[in-house]
């Protein structure tokens, strides 16, 4: 028989932040105001990029 490997009973702990942590001050608030500068940056982006991939998908 072969062995049988054990998990591990230790939950992994994530070492990359969490992305609600990047919106947050540094009291732990949530800054509204970055995130709507990162809202209208997300929208700048897909206005530019959905013309090209819209060429692309009608080929």
């Amino acid at each position: 028989m072969r062995p049988r490997h054990r998990l591990s009973q230790n939950p992994r702990i994530s070492t990359r932040p969490n992305l609600l942590s990047s919106f947050r001050t540094s009291d732990g608030k949530i800054d509204i105001e970055k995130i709507s500068i990162t809202g209208k940056q997300i929208m700048d982006v897909y206005s530019q990029v959905s013309p090209l991939v819209s060429k692309f998908i009608k080929r």
